[in-house]
């Protein structure tokens, strides 16, 4: 029997490059949703002028005129949940694929949750046997470590955009999506928002396979990613404090050590050193 859930959830799947057809999120998302879901809104976010997306049928579709990456994809989500009384705004990779064994989970918990101090609900991501998210992060220092049970989490924990349900409520006090990360760290910032107003995560017990492109670094990110990628990260870890930069700072030296060992194409180890010394 399906649990089937009255709650009011927007849903944001961001495009880029990608036909709705294509799309194996959104194609996943229709065989389950109607089974878990009663009360929800999918919003489709196409950040790729070249791509037209036809109007799709129960779902609210923007064609941007320019790739606006994701925080204005998603505050446009958010906007759209507060205006609508919605009480959560469900993230989605345009490339993950859903099970029925995540939506029934989810739906469990919604239909048995009353903590308010719970704002983010996620499953665990894996990329084979790697666990990718979510992780516990230490109070000194920038270190991550698996976390050792499902359910309520305490203490700093980050998680990947992708499959994040988000209370509206929490967001909009949080004053929605920072502007300041326009793809990386973005998912950093908000779980350390969490961990600042002392709300907690909640680890559903689903597993999901995720195929993340920095895993195959040097085929997958050109450099020009490679560098927004590290200024966002020195954004993101100066906003922690100094000793939190300290510590940012070794990872930096020995992240550069292992590029020039491994990669073939040694200007991502120089540009990740040069990001040392500014």
């Amino acid at each position: 029997m399906n649990n089937l859930t009255a709650e009011p959830i927007a849903i944001v799947i961001v495009l880029y490059k990608k036909n709705i057809e294509e799309c194996i999120s959104y194609q996943t998302l229709k065989m389950y949703v109607n089974l878990y879901f009663a009360n929800y809104k999918l919003i489709i976010y196409n950040n790729s002028p070249e791509f037209v997306i036809p109007e799709l049928e129960n779902a609210l579709l923007v064609n941007s005129t320019k790739n606006t990456k994701l925080p204005e994809a998603y505050n446009y989500a958010l906007n759209y949940a507060i205006e609508n009384e919605y009480k959560w705004l469900l993230l989605i990779d345009q490339d993950t694929e859903l099970s029925e064994d995540y939506f029934n989970s989810l739906s469990v918990f919604l239909n048995i949750n009353k903590d308010d101090n719970i704002v983010a609900v996620v499953p665990t991501l894996k990329d084979g046997e790697q666990i990718l998210s979510p992780k516990r992060i230490s109070s000194v220092g920038w270190w991550e470590y698996q976390l050792q049970h499902t359910g309520i989490q305490h203490g700093r924990v980050i998680a990947f955009n992708s499959l994040s349900l988000l209370r509206v409520g929490f967001l909009k006090t949080a004053g929605g999506f920072s502007e300041k990360y326009q793809l990386d760290m973005l998912d950093h910032w908000y779980y350390n928002q969490i961990y600042l107003q002392r709300k907690q995560v909640y680890v559903l017990d689903c597993t999901i396979s995720h195929n993340l492109s920095f895993q195959n670094y040097e085929k997958d990110v050109d450099i020009n990613r490679h560098i927004e990628f590290l200024e966002a990260e020195r954004l993101f870890v100066s906003e922690l404090g100094p000793l939190h930069y300290t510590v940012y700072k070794i990872k930096l030296l020995l992240r550069s050590l292992k590029q020039f060992i491994i990669f073939k194409n040694k200007r991502y180890a120089k540009m990740t050193l040069k990001k040392l010394f500014d």
